[in-house]
């Protein structure tokens, strides 16, 4: 059944932000969030449009059921210990709580040029903005960010659903010719090289 013709999409355009999802398989949905800001810098965010309300409703309704995985990505961090858009979470206090009651687990963005990985009321936020381009500034905010690891190191994701379980690496440096994980930090400094792993409760 064509989902958007039903109405469970409650279409959304860039007539008020660019929204939409889309399923891979049938136990993963991916759903882009606009984030940015109308009209400039001390407007507000996109989403928080009235209009939008019923997608956001849709997308990340409070109770279960739908697909397995609900993963949101946008542009914006909620979360980002910096060093050049520090975030935590403030200005999207209103996803941040529509992620935990959907029983979201995973948020993918970028605008930060790092990879970063927080985590909070068992929600990981995946900050992923260095494929082409670092900033090689230590972060300062990793309380505020919640972040678990981070790394200043071009890269890309390569993310495994099994089941109840994802698994996640940021994969970008070379050794012995081949692309391996990069070499990730906790706020410590101490080496992190474990994948991430998420599990479904």
């Amino acid at each position: 059944m064509d989902e958007r013709a039903s109405g469970a999409f409650d279409a959304s355009s860039l007539i008020r932000g660019l929204f939409y999802r889309f399923r891979f398989g049938s136990g993963v949905e991916f759903i882009c969030l606009d984030t940015s800001k109308e009209g400039g810098p001390l407007s507000e965010r996109v989403f928080k449009d009235q209009r939008n309300r019923g997608f956001l409703q849709s997308a990340l309704p409070e109770a279960s059921g739908g697909p397995r995985w609900r993963i949101p990505f946008c542009h914006h961090p909620p979360f980002c210990a910096g060093p050049d858009h520090p975030s935590d979470g403030g200005g999207m206090g209103d996803l941040v709580r529509r992620f935990q009651d959907a029983g979201v687990r995973v948020v993918l963005s970028g605008h930060e040029h790092q990879f970063q990985h927080g985590q909070l009321n068992g929600v990981n936020y995946i900050v992923s903005g260095a494929s082409g381009k670092v900033a090689t500034g230590t972060p300062k905010k990793f309380a505020k960010a919640h972040t678990v690891s981070w790394a200043a190191a071009c890269h890309f994701l390569l993310v495994k659903v099994d089941g109840n379980q994802m698994t996640i690496r940021p994969i970008g440096e070379l050794r012995d010719g081949k692309l391996a994980d990069i070499e990730r930090l906790a706020p410590d400094g101490s080496a992190v090289t474990e994948p991430i792993v998420i599990n479904l409760a």
